[in-house]
């Protein structure tokens, strides 16, 4: 099958999606809609060409050395030889490999650019279930289409942007069934339906990261159990769900899980990594931060505005696209911490009202200090593209949708606390935190 057939079914298929998710959402974000998408397509187009002139007049390379190449290398073995390696991501490499002309990622590119444009329509159909408004359709739209973190990771040949749909894939379909099952019936033929392609979602997920498995499936556990304690079903109806979100978290583990290589992982960091990052110091000069809290802080505020105009000196491997695509997404990131976090302090347990809020808390928990724990804060662009991109929808989920489960709402009865918020000013708070930021960035904490 040529890649010229392939990339014309692609767009087909985009666009039967698209056009299904359009006349779902209400007729305000319609026009928002189609004119995101339209962005980031000619967006995608101009930034995945300046990054292949990049590596090919620059860098004299196909692509940055690294995994990127670790994974091109594969398809263009895989090509020759028509047989998979063993080794992990054998879907992604399956994947690249259909768009793979010779010694061209160009095509590659592509591809994954309609992957970030599934994951936009995917996450509008989300927002547009648990009824968004307007202006946080808005909000969400201008956060993730003109953001430089997300073509940083559509551009190299690497897992991550595929990595991210499934991710995006399987929490969408846990809060639906979530959703079904507080607003109606959970043995609804949506939710079985959502049941069976879940399934997909999970074993493809686990060919890619068996991490990924473990965090999105601990995430539809403490959900189901909050949503357990606090609604008002009957205890018929709870054990029932209880059984069916039991087994599938049980055959999760038994079919998807290599559990044998989780417990390695988890040893070797504890006996490897942990000497390693002994000898490190806590002011934050080396590459590995032993503190976690520091960890944490440069994982979710990394890298900083200042490493990335100067990449030769910070990073291992760049090229100028890259290194421009790491500025771009953190201001956006900055600025959207800004914005937003005065709608986190103004009204914090809010999130609890909304089944979907909640998973996705609690899945980039889990993320957070995973990977603080396991690079110590030291970690490139691509995994920060999936904490920038669940707290966007964490924000605007919670605070720009008109869904609330009224038999559950948390009462939570600060009195002195509410009136102390609510004679802080909004752009006082948002100042506050640019003033933190600033002050991050000049001491060098974040990386």
């Amino acid at each position: 099958m040529s890649i010229f057939f392939l990339l014309i079914i692609s767009i087909a298929i985009l666009t039967v999606l698209g056009r299904l998710v359009y006349f779902k959402l209400y007729i305000n974000l319609r026009g928002i809609f189609l004119i995101s998408i339209i962005i980031i397509s000619l967006l995608g187009l101009l930034m995945i060409s300046l990054y292949t002139f990049d590596n090919m007049i620059h860098f004299n390379q196909i692509d940055m050395p690294g995994d990127a190449m670790h994974y091109f290398n594969r398809a263009l073995e895989y090509i020759c030889s028509n047989n998979l390696d063993t080794g992990k991501a054998k879907s992604y490499v399956f994947f690249i490999s259909k768009f793979l002309i010779k010694t061209n990622a160009f095509f590659i590119r592509i591809a994954q650019l309609f992957l970030f444009i599934l994951i936009y329509i995917a996450s509008s159909y989300l927002l547009g279930k648990f009824r968004i408004s307007k202006k946080g359709f808005i909000l969400f739209s201008s956060l993730l289409v003109p953001n430089g973190i997300y073509y940083g990771i559509i551009t190299p040949t690497e897992r991550d942007i595929f990595l991210l749909l499934f991710y995006v894939l399987a929490l969408i379909l846990l809060a639906l069934i979530m959703k079904n099952y507080l607003d109606k019936n959970l043995f609804s033929f949506s939710s079985l339906r959502m049941f069976i392609i879940l399934s997909v979602v999970l074993f493809v997920m686990n060919d890619l990261q068996f991490f990924s498995v473990f965090s999105v499936l601990i995430a539809f556990i403490c959900c189901c159990i909050y949503f357990l304690i606090i609604s008002n079903r009957s205890l018929l109806n709870k054990i029932l769900f209880l059984i069916l979100s039991s087994s599938i978290v049980l055959v999760s583990v038994l079919f998807f899980l290599n559990l044998d290589y989780l417990i390695y992982s988890i040893m070797a960091d504890l006996i490897g990594e942990t000497g390693r990052r002994e000898v490190i110091s806590l002011s934050g000069t080396g590459a590995v931060e032993s503190n976690l809290l520091l960890a944490t802080f440069r994982f979710v505020l990394g890298p900083g505005l200042i490493r990335p105009l100067f990449p030769e000196l910070f990073f291992n491997t760049y090229t100028n696209m890259s290194a421009f695509f790491y500025f771009w997404g953190t201001v956006v990131w900055y600025t959207n911490i800004i914005l937003t976090l005065p709608l986190i302090i103004k009204n914090p347990f809010k999130i609890f009202n909304n089944p979907a809020s909640i998973m996705i808390l609690i899945f980039l928990f889990i993320f957070v200090v995973v990977y603080s724990l396991h690079f110590g804060g030291a970690s490139g662009m691509r995994k920060r593209a999936v904490v920038h991109f669940f707290y966007t929808v964490l924000i605007v989920n919670t605070y720009y949708t008109k869904y609330n489960y009224e038999s559950m709402k948390v009462k939570i009865h600060f009195n002195n606390l509410k009136k102390i918020l609510k004679c802080i000013p909004h752009l006082l708070v948002s100042a506050l935190t640019s003033l933190l930021l600033i002050f991050v960035n000049l001491r060098g904490l974040s990386y």
